[in-house]
């Protein structure tokens, strides 16, 4: 008999654990062993019911930062969120949903550079108003040798587009695959000096 259990509980050698996802743990949240107070590993139901009461809180916190995220500035609870939240609005993955839901923001046609940066077999593609300053700063957290180096004139909705364009290349955040495709339609944008998708 297969049963199906809740999200995020997984059994090790027939041991209950849970097991956060990256946006649990962009927020905080580690895996645990599921255990009773004495120490003994938890029966399948209340294993559910431990994993089901951590995904809970977990729903509650993601909640909170799309609110946050999302509030008008001029929302007076934003004052007395916790500070827990503040840290957690900075963090990858709220940066990411603050894209999202601002994604008729005049911000996203403020002009700047859209950067491609080749490493191994990955290129990442970003989106600065001071490009050289952002590309030092990720010399020294790329681990393959940087390769190439473009950069193109263009707004951030640019870079969104071409995010979206090569979603299934995507590895991680602004990370791709160079496939032969990705890197064709990149050389024709970085010889017209454009950030237009060809």
């Amino acid at each position: 008999m297969t049963t199906k259990l809740t999200r995020h509980l997984v059994w090790r050698d027939g041991r209950p654990r849970w097991e956060p996802s990256p946006t649990a743990r962009s927020l905080g949240f580690k895996g645990r062993d599921l255990k009773d107070e004495e120490g003994n590993w938890l029966p399948l139901a209340e294993a559910t019911a431990a994993a089901e009461e951590v995904n809970r809180k977990v729903d509650e916190l993601r909640a909170e930062v799309r609110r946050r995220i999302t509030a008008p500035p001029e929302d007076p609870t934003l004052e007395a969120l916790p500070k827990r939240i503040d840290e957690i609005v900075r963090t990858r993955e709220a940066r990411r949903w603050k894209r999202i839901a601002s994604s008729d923001a005049p911000s996203l046609h403020k002009a700047g550079y859209i950067y491609f940066l080749w490493a191994g077999d990955a290129v990442k593609i970003g989106f600065s108003v001071n490009p050289l300053r952002r590309l030092t700063g990720l010399e020294t957290g790329v681990s393959a040798p940087i390769a190439r180096i473009a950069i193109v004139p263009g707004t951030l909705a640019a870079e969104r587009r071409l995010h979206n364009r090569f979603h299934k290349q995507r590895s991680h955040g602004e990370w791709f695959r160079a496939t032969k495709e990705l890197n064709r339609i990149l050389m024709d944008m970085i010889e017209q000096g454009t950030a237009n998708i060809p």
